[in-house]
């Protein structure tokens, strides 16, 4: 009896799914009635920093804690284990997040799900290869995720991939993370009196359903104890459609604020060599240089339900949403001509993604919403990413048995161009989709594909490869040994299209040694070029202008790359029993 009291006060609380067919972003004043419960990292647990400012610009964090993150590469081949440590820096909010491992060769969903961190959380998983060929991720964390991650690992999926890559399209890509909704350590009000901001009395102390479900207690969430009332308070928030902020607020959500960071690392048991980095962060600031301020409330329903259920209430489309090209309803082809869409049913599972709206400036409005937020939300996103060139150093001296791969991703490529697997071949118009970036400041509505301002990616920059990988251009790399001695020539990454030098792949792995520190699969994004020289640096340059497409006023060029560049070296004298191999990790250097 008592288990069915809760599940019916539960059911009260956060609403029936069944019905529910909307989902909507919020800006953090909605979300709480006026503002929104923020801290830029308490300094002791429970303390309630200032009400956090609406953001109004991203921004990449040298820190590393954001709102936004990007794990740039994962891989799972050829006994590969690639680790991710999520943190919750901070000590006052919990954290809802999204989490999507996408594959390398055109950014196709693998594996998506949610995070609930408590304050000063950490949560960690590791992707490896699954006894079926495809990649797995394992956790033991007692941090809870919707849905639970069963001890067997849960495989990643196919069923978006190219049906040329198969498993092996698993194994290798990139990772982002979203802080969907803070989780207040308070309640910012009561579900019958809304006020601004943290109130006094039970409002403003008593902790939310949500989070005394997520809290860890005596080091376990209580959310992660199969079959709990905690566990089923989670779920049933986790499947919830939310589309007022007082309903959101009332089971304890609250704005997105900074405090995310996330370290990673790649092991290979086998060759004891291990390479590690920081995830790249985004923080939503408070003006250009300003200080983390509080983003869109962006939770969606972990759940599979499609397009026809999820916009029927609102009379909203995907393109409210996202600016992925296979999941709006109008976008253009390769040769500029509109194509009606979806081409891929939109799901509450791809969303959010990193077109949603974030900025509270930028939540949709009104009953139709705004068509070209998303395109804004990219834009902004890609400008904040984008890079004029790349430098790193190389290693080849065989003395060491020296090999260099450099990785190069490009997490915000998804949203101006898609690869769409239903054309008949690669070559079809059809098979490169395009979401107009051009048109962000205009009103809704479904302009044609012609001036191409603020489009970084587009027909004239872009090819695909006999893989079925779109590229994109760069303008040349050059060589140069330690010693000044430089290259006038500019070789090409292979395979690319003749006399092109092009990054082919969303993640693509050049290999600058016969020998692939990676292990990265050719059959992917992998691409080979050979150095002059035996040990020196590398600058790829990267402008990406085009005489009347994109070289308006005000845009800043540059490609959106992230990445580094992984060396691996071999002592050959060492004695039996010690470790002989060693691998090192450098951040690519930019400019913008």
């Amino acid at each position: 009896m008592r288990k069915n009291v809760l599940a019916l006060s539960i059911a009260a609380m956060v609403g029936s799914f069944a019905g529910v067919a909307q989902a909507d972003v919020f800006a953090p004043a909605a979300a709480a009635t006026g503002a929104v419960l923020g801290t830029n990292v308490a300094t002791e647990p429970g303390v309630v920093g200032t009400v956090a400012a609406s953001a109004t610009v991203l921004e990449v964090n040298p820190n590393n804690t954001g709102h936004t993150l990007v794990v740039p590469y994962y891989t799972a081949q050829n006994g590969n284990m690639s680790v991710i440590h999520l943190s919750n820096t901070d000590r006052a909010n919990g954290k809802a997040v999204k989490i999507r491992f996408r594959g390398a060769a055109n950014s196709d969903d693998v594996k998506d799900f949610q995070i609930f961190l408590s304050p000063g959380d950490v949560w960690t998983g590791a992707v490896l290869q699954g006894a079926d060929g495809a990649a797995s991720l394992f956790s033991a964390d007692k941090t809870c995720t919707v849905p639970a991650i069963p001890s067997t690992g849960t495989p990643f999926a196919t069923a978006r991939l190219n049906t040329t890559a198969n498993v092996n399209g698993t194994r290798e890509g990139y990772v982002e993370i979203f802080n969907m909704a803070d989780i207040p350590s308070v309640k910012l009000y009561s579900a019958t009196t809304p006020a601004s901001g943290v109130v006094a009395g039970a409002a403003g102390t008593a902790n939310s359903i949500l989070y005394t479900a997520t809290k860890h207690v005596a080091g376990v969430a209580p959310c992660s104890v199969a079959g709990s009332a905690a566990r089923a308070t989670l779920d049933e928030i986790a499947l919830t459609s939310y589309t007022t902020g007082v309903h959101a607020s009332s089971v304890g959500f609250g704005g997105a604020t900074t405090g995310l960071a996330a370290d990673w690392y790649i092991l290979n048991l086998a060759q004891t060599t291990a390479f590690s980095g920081s995830a790249t962060a985004i923080e939503a600031r408070v003006g250009a240089g300003g200080v983390a301020g509080a983003a869109n409330f962006v939770h969606f329903p972990q759940t599979d339900a499609g397009s026809s259920a999820f916009f029927a209430t609102a009379n909203k489309s995907a393109d409210t949403y996202t600016a992925d090209p296979l999941l709006r309803t109008n976008v253009h082809n390769q040769a500029k001509a509109a194509v009606v869409g979806p081409v891929v049913t939109p799901l509450f599972i791809d969303l959010p993604d990193m077109s949603t709206p974030y900025l509270p400036g930028n939540a949709p409005a009104g009953a139709a919403g705004d068509a070209n937020l998303p395109k804004l939300q990219a834009v902004t996103l890609t400008a904040a990413l984008s890079r004029t060139s790349v430098s790193n150093q190389y290693a080849l001296d065989a003395g060491i048995s020296a090999q260099t791969d450099w990785v190069f991703s490009m997490p915000t490529r998804r949203y101006s161009v898609a690869a769409n697997y239903k054309a008949a071949t690669t070559a079809a118009d059809a098979y490169r989709l395009y979401s107009d970036l051009s048109v962000v400041a205009t009103a809704p509505g479904t302009p044609a594909l012609t001036g191409l301002a603020d489009e970084w990616f587009h027909p004239a920059n872009t090819s695909v490869d006999s893989r079925g990988n779109i590229c994109v251009n760069a303008d040349a790399i050059r060589f140069f040994d330690r010693e000044e001695t430089t290259t006038g020539n500019a070789p090409i990454f292979s395979p690319a299209v003749a006399g092109q030098l092009a990054f082919c792949g969303e993640t693509s792995v050049l290999s600058l040694s016969t020998g692939k520190v990676l292990s990265s699969s050719s059959d992917l994004t992998a691409s080979t070029t050979t150095s002059p020289y035996t040990n020196g640096w590398t600058l790829v340059t990267t402008t990406n202008t085009f005489a009347g497409v994109n070289n308006t006023a005000g845009f800043t060029g540059g490609l959106p790359i992230l990445g580094d560049a992984f060396i691996k070296m071999k002592n050959d004298s060492a004695g039996q029993g010690f470790a002989s191999t060693f691998g090192l990790t450098w951040g690519h250097r930019y400019g913008r």
